[in-house]
C-alpha cells in the first residue's frame, strides 16, 4: 500500500512539471448551447481563460463548425481589443491576449440546417500564443441538431371564408390561424382557381400565429364558384394543406316568380284592397322585400304577400317588389299598374252636325266630344246603326268624329260609347239624322172611278212625304193644284167640282220633309155623263193609266227572319220590316227582342202571337214606327228549342238502344226459322194427302214422299218440339222443290196447317 501511494505522488509530481513547462499554452474552452432544433437560430457564447501568467500568452482563437450557418460574429468587449475573420465554416478571432487569469467571451450567431432526421456535427477550438515556435492546442465539441418532423396545426374553426360561403366583395379577405410549437410557422401559399380550371398560387403573409391574403376577385363574375386550400410551412420544411373550399360568388339579387303580379297587371280592384302576392327566392336567403307603390315604399315584409288599402280614392298606382338578400344584393320587378275605379266616364258635352232630327247635304257627320274621368279616358267609339264607325284612343279623344254616310231615304241612329282604361263605360242616348238628297220613289199611282163631277187620285212613295195633284182639261196647262202636307207613304186626294163628261189630265207629286220632290208622268181620266154610279173607264196618257186595283197586304205581313240562337241566359232576337195595308214596304228594319227568364225552352207546340206594350219584354229595340204604322209594340214567337237534359238524353238513348236489340232478334229470327213460301207447303200437303191410309202425322208425310234428312243434326241437348218439327220441313221442302213446284191441293190445306200449326 505504501509503494503504490508513493508511485500515486511521484506521477503527480512528474506531471506538475510539464504543466509548468507548457503554461502558456493551456487553456480552458467550453461552448453553448449543445442541442438546437433545425433552422432554429441561436446565440453560440465561445469562453476562453489562461490558466497562468505567462509572456506567451494566447492571441489567437479560431472556431471550426459544421452543420451550422455563420449568421454573425461579435467581438469580444473590455480591456482587450480583438478583430476578426470569417467564411462559411469557420471564424478566426486574432489582434490582442488574454491576460493571465483572464477569461475570454466570443459570441457569435448561427443557424442550424435543415436535417432529415436528428444529427450530430463536430465543432473544434483552436489557440495559438506567443512562443518562437507557435503550439496549437486544440479541443473539439459535440453540437446536436434535432430534426422538426411535426408539420404545422391548422385551426380550421377560424377559416376565413369559411367553406360554401357567398360572397359580393371586389376583394375578399383569407385568413387561417396555425401554429408550429418546434421550429415556427415559415411562410403559407393560397392555392385557388375557377372551379375547374387550373389554380393559381399566392403567397401569404404568415406570423406565428396566423397566416392571411387579401385576394383580387374582380376576374370572377355573379355565379361562378371560386375553389381555394391553404397550404402552411414550418422551417423545419414540413408543410399542411386544408381540403378544397367553395366561395360562391354572388352579386345579384332576389328572383322572382311574377306569375300573380303580372295576373293582377291593368285590372281593376272594385273594393279597393289591393293584394300583392309573389314569391322570391336567393341562395343565401331572401333578407327583406318592400311594397313600392307610386314610388314610395310603402310596407316592408320578409313574407311573399303585402296588402294596401285604396278603398277611399279612385286612382290609379304603380306597384313592383324590391327585396334583398342577406349580402345587400338586390332586385326590383319590373313596375305594374292596378286601379281603383268604380265610377265611369263623364262626358261633359257632345254637340253633332247635323243635329238630331236634321238631314245632312253633303253626308258628312262631325260629333265633338268633350269627356274625362277619375283616372283616364281610354277610347270613344262612334256607332252609326249600331256599327262601329270610328273609334279614338288616348289623346286623339280631344278631336272629332268626322265619318260620311251614304244617301238614304231611312235615318240614321247614332251613339257614342267611351271607356276608361279599366272597362268603366258610358253610352249616350241615341239620337236620329238622315242623309237623304233622294226624290221620293212614286208607284200605284191611280184613279178610282170618276164620277160626274169628283174622282179620288192615289199612289204610293218609298218614303214619308207630302201630296199634291196638279189638274186640268188642256194637257198643256194644268192650273189646277191640290196638295196635302202631311207627311204619308200611302197618298191620296179628292178632285171636286170637276165637269161632267169631260176628260182630265193631271200629274202627281210628292216631296219628303227635306224637299226632295218627283213628278209623275201625266195621266188622265173621263167624268161620267151624270152622278150616277156608272163607271167610266179612265184612261192614262204619257207613263201610262189608272186603274182601280186594291191592295192584297195586311199589316201583319211583318216580313220576320228567324229567331237567333237563343242567348244571354235567354235573349233571341228578329227583325221584321212593316208592310202596311196599301203593301207599301217600309225600308226601316227593327229588331224584335224575346227574354226568357233561365234558359231557352220549349214555349208551346204552335207559334204564339201576341200584342205587347212597348215597354213590355218583347218590343223593338229601336225607335218606334212612324205616322200611320199601327203597331206600336208588339210580339211574334216562334217555338225556341232547347237542349235536352241529361237525363232525358240517357232516357232516349236507352230506348234507342231498346229498339236495335229488338232489330237484331228479328233479324236473327227470321233468318234462323225463314218463312215457307206457300208454293212449298202446297207441295206438302199433296204428298200427305196421298199418304192418307198411313195417318197424317209427320213420319208418314215423309214415308210417302221418301223423304230422309240430308244430313243428321247433331245438338247438344234434346230438341224442342217445334224445332223438331222446323227442321223437318226445311228437308222436306227442299226435295219437294226439287220433284215438284206447281201441284196444289186445296182441299188438304186446312188441316196440314192445323196440324203443323204454321
Amino acid at each position: 500500500m505504501k509503494k503504490e501511494l508513493i508511485f500515486a505522488i511521484f506521477l503527480i509530481f512528474l506531471l506538475s512539471l510539464v504543466s509548468s513547462v507548457n503554461a502558456a499554452h493551456t487553456a480552458i474552452v467550453d461552448i453553448t448551447p449543445k442541442n438546437l432544433l433545425e433552422t432554429n437560430i441561436s446565440n453560440f457564447s465561445l469562453e476562453i481563460e489562461n490558466l497562468i501568467s505567462s509572456t506567451d500568452a494566447i492571441n489567437n482563437i479560431t472556431l471550426i463548425t459544421t452543420g451550422f450557418l455563420i449568421i454573425n460574429v461579435y467581438d469580444p468587449v473590455g480591456s482587450i481589443s480583438w478583430v476578426h475573420v470569417n467564411d462559411s465554416t469557420q471564424i478566426t478571432w486574432y489582434g490582442a491576449e488574454i491576460p493571465a487569469r483572464f477569461k475570454g467571451y466570443f459570441d457569435s450567431k448561427f443557424q442550424a440546417q435543415k436535417v432529415s432526421s436528428d444529427a450530430s456535427f463536430t465543432w473544434t477550438v483552436k489557440t495559438k500564443d506567443n512562443a518562437i515556435i507557435p503550439e496549437i492546442k486544440s479541443q473539439d465539441f459535440t453540437i446536436n441538431i434535432i430534426n422538426d418532423a411535426t408539420p404545422p396545426v391548422l385551426v380550421l374553426s377560424t377559416l376565413l371564408p369559411t367553406n360554401n360561403s357567398f360572397t359580393n366583395n371586389a376583394t375578399q379577405y383569407f385568413s387561417i390561424d396555425t401554429n408550429d410549437p418546434e421550429t415556427g410557422i415559415e411562410t403559407g401559399n393560397l392555392s385557388y382557381a375557377k372551379c375547374g380550371k387550373d389554380y393559381v398560387n399566392q403567397s401569404f403573409t404568415c406570423n406565428q400565429t396566423n397566416c392571411n391574403h387579401d385576394l383580387d376577385l374582380g376576374g370572377f363574375n355573379d355565379g361562378e364558384d371560386l375553389c381555394y386550400f391553404f397550404t402552411i410551412f414550418n422551417k423545419g420544411g414540413s408543410s399542411s394543406s386544408t381540403d378544397l373550399f367553395l366561395l360562391n360568388i354572388d352579386r345579384s339579387g332576389p328572383v322572382f316568380d311574377l306569375t300573380d303580379l303580372k295576373n293582377i297587371n291593368n285590372t281593376n280592384d272594385l273594393d279597393g284592397i289591393l293584394e300583392f302576392n309573389y314569391s322570391t327566392y336567393d341562395e343565401i336567403g331572401v333578407e327583406n322585400c318592400s311594397l313600392i307603390l307610386n314610388n314610395n315604399i310603402i310596407n316592408t315584409v320578409t313574407s311573399g304577400n303585402m296588402t294596401y288599402d285604396a278603398s277611399a280614392t279612385n286612382d290609379s298606382y304603380t306597384y313592383s317588389i324590391l327585396c334583398y338578400d342577406k349580402l345587400g344584393n338586390f332586385n326590383e320587378t319590373p313596375k305594374y299598374k292596378i286601379y281603383h275605379d268604380t265610377t265611369v266616364p263623364t262626358i261633359n258635352s257632345l254637340e253633332c252636325n247635323p243635329a238630331d232630327n236634321n238631314n245632312t247635304l253633303t253626308g258628312q257627320v262631325i260629333c265633338n266630344i268633350t269627356v274625362s274621368d277619375v283616372i283616364e279616358v281610354d277610347s270613344c267609339s262612334l256607332y252609326i246603326n249600331n256599327t262601329l264607325s270610328q273609334k279614338l284612343i288616348g289623346s286623339a279623344i280631344g278631336n272629332n268624329f268626322t265619318t260620311s254616310v251614304v244617301a238614304s231615304n231611312n235615318n240614321y241612329s247614332r251613339y257614342v260609347k267611351c271607356n276608361d282604361s279599366v272597362g268603366n263605360e258610358i253610352i249616350t242616348n241615341k239620337t236620329y239624322f238622315y242623309y237623304d238628297n233622294i226624290a221620293p220613289s212614286l208607284f200605284n199611282i191611280q184613279n178610282n172611278t170618276p164620277y160626274s163631277d169628283a174622282v179620288t187620285i192615289n199612289w204610293n212613295t218609298d218614303e214619308l212625304a207630302n201630296s199634291s195633284v196638279n189638274y186640268g182639261t188642256n194637257p198643256l196647262t194644268l192650273s189646277l193644284p191640290q196638295n196635302s202636307n202631311s207627311f204619308v207613304v200611302a197618298h191620296l186626294l179628292k178632285l171636286l167640282g170637276l165637269t161632267s163628261n169631260t176628260t182630265y189630265y193631271y200629274v202627281v207629286s210628292s216631296s219628303d220633309k227635306w224637299g226632295n220632290t218627283n213628278t209623275s208622268s201625266q195621266y188622265s181620266f173621263i167624268t161620267s155623263l151624270t152622278s150616277s154610279s156608272t163607271s167610266v173607264s179612265s184612261s192614262r196618257g204619257g207613263g201610262g193609266g189608272g186603274g182601280s186595283g186594291k191592295p192584297t197586304c195586311t199589316e201583319k205581313d211583318y216580313n220576320f227572319t228567324k229567331w237567333s240562337e237563343c242567348i244571354e241566359g235567354g235573349k233571341a232576337t228578329r227583325t221584321y220590316t212593316l208592310i202596311n195595308k196599301n203593301c207599301i214596304k217600309n225600308t226601316n228594319t227593327y229588331d224584335v227582342n224575346l227574354y226568357i227568364e233561365k234558359d231557352c225552352y220549349y214555349k208551346s207546340k204552335n207559334p204564339i202571337q201576341q200584342s205587347v206594350p212597348e215597354t213590355g219584354s218583347e218590343v223593338q229595340s229601336n225607335a218606334p214606327i212612324e205616322d200611320n204604322s199601327p203597331l206600336t209594340g208588339f210580339s211574334v214567337m216562334d217555338l225556341i228549342p232547347r237542349q235536352l237534359s241529361d237525363n232525358w238524353k240517357h232516357l232516349v238513348n236507352l230506348i234507342l238502344l231498346l229498339v236495335l236489340l229488338l232489330a237484331l232478334y228479328v233479324i236473327y229470327q227470321k233468318k234462323k226459322y225463314p218463312k215457307i213460301k206457300q208454293e212449298a207447303i202446297d207441295n206438302v200437303i199433296r204428298v200427305s194427302a196421298i199418304t192418307k191410309n198411313k195417318g197424317s202425322s209427320v213420319v208418314a208425310v215423309a214415308q210417302a214422299a221418301k223423304l230422309t234428312p240430308t244430313k243428321k243434326v247433331e245438338v247438344k241437348k234434346a230438341p224442342t218440339k217445334d224445332q223438331l218439327k222446323n227442321d223437318f220441313i226445311e228437308q222436306t221442302l227442299k226435295r219437294i222443290q226439287e220433284r215438284e213446284k206447281t201441284i196444289k191441293v186445296q182441299n188438304e190445306k186446312s188441316r196440314f196447317n192445323r196440324d203443323f200449326r204454321l
